[in-house]
């Protein structure tokens, strides 16, 4: 009922419709699953989720309905992680029913029989998951290929994207980030085309039914270590992409671009940090990926898209724009962009591990 969920998430360009020929080419497939899900949300007119952070639903699939309730933990370079509560219930339930629920799921203090009593619709999520458990190295996966789409009152909202969840593993923080860096390069290089989708499902409908999420926040620029803000600004990347994806702000460009060029400078200094730690025989494959991630963050594109995007923007055509996003995020792809924030936070935890030595 209760458990904690580790995954990572990225968008797909096209429709992949060889995703087990490819998982069975790096690792092994034990099961395969094909569901119709309907994920329905709920809160109350208040919006007493939304301000608890927390995310309910009732998924209804082939052979089951559950009742889900999501609390808002992490998500750092694309891994989110949070404790999930999940309550079989019957097929034809309207709405959830919170008493299901263990007690410490909710605030302190929280009547959960007047929040009963408040919950309405809030939007609906369709779509088609085929799944695999597979093995890679010494960890369990599930991976998952959602197609389909949101539905709220502005239309409907594309669902493109690969899900990869950690069912089974006894790794460290470390090895745990190495395999799903590991698993996103051989899926890379075996032709499933990624880019960045920060966002989860339920997020995206938050920001497509409201608009509280558009803020924007500068990581803090008060005195701090490197790692720390490089930490603040991939937060902050992802955010920026998300919003993008989503809302299609041509404003958002901007901040992107600002980040970019931050995480490039502090690159930079982190290497001259290192350098001053550590023989440079000592961290040169950490020497290497600092190398190889500035180059990443050297290419132009983004630039050239800002221009792109004025025009788009003063132009108010919400076609042309939709059009420029599509053309952002195939070229997140082509350029491995979308590995930068996983690539980063693995660096980290590598050099934490060296000074720790």
């Amino acid at each position: 009922m209760n458990g904690k969920e580790i995954e990572l998430k990225f968008g797909v360009i096209g429709v992949c419709t060889n995703l087990r020929k490819i998982l069975q080419s790096i690792g092994k497939v034990e099961n395969e699953h094909v569901d119709n899900l309907t994920n329905i949300y709920f809160d109350t007119n208040k919006r007493d989720f939304y301000e608890m952070q927390a995310g309910l639903r009732i998924r209804k699939a082939n052979e089951y309905t559950e009742q889900t309730l999501k609390i808002r933990g992490s998500n750092i370079a694309g891994v989110h992680v949070r404790n999930e509560y999940n309550v079989r219930i019957d097929d034809n339930a309207k709405k959830p029913d919170l008493s299901l629920f263990p007690l410490d799921a909710f605030p302190d203090g929280t009547d959960i029989a007047q929040l009963q009593k408040k919950l309405r619709k809030d939007c609906e999520l369709d779509f088609t998951r085929h799944s695999y458990d597979f093995r890679y190295g010494e960890a369990l996966f599930e991976v998952s290929y959602d197609r389909g789409g949101i539905l709220y009152e502005g239309g409907k909202y594309p669902i493109n994207e690969l899900e990869v969840e950690l069912k089974e593993a006894s790794l460290s923080e470390e090895e745990l980030l190495d395999a799903f860096l590991n698993l996103v390069k051989a899926l890379d290089e075996k032709g499933v085309a990624m880019t960045l989708e920060p966002f989860s499902k339920m997020h995206k409908a938050a920001v497509l039914l409201r608009n509280e999420r558009n803020m924007i926040r500068l990581p803090d620029s008060g005195p701090h270590n490197v790692s720390d803000f490089l930490i603040g600004l991939i937060i902050m990347f992802e955010k920026m992409i998300g919003l993008l994806m989503v809302k299609q702000n041509p404003a958002v460009l901007g901040y992107i671009s600002y980040t970019l060029k931050a995480i490039n400078k502090a690159l930079k200094e982190l290497k001259r940090e290192l350098k001053m730690a550590f023989p440079s025989e000592q961290i040169k494959p950490l020497l290497k990926e600092i190398k190889d991630l500035r180059a990443i963050l050297m290419r132009k594109y983004m630039h050239a898209l800002e221009g792109e995007f004025l025009n788009v923007a003063f132009a108010i055509d919400e076609h042309e724009i939709a059009s420029t996003v599509e053309v952002l995020r195939a070229k997140i792809g082509k350029t491995k962009l979308y590995m930068l924030p996983l690539r980063i936070r693995v660096l980290l935890n590598k050099i934490a591990a060296a000074y720790e030595k």
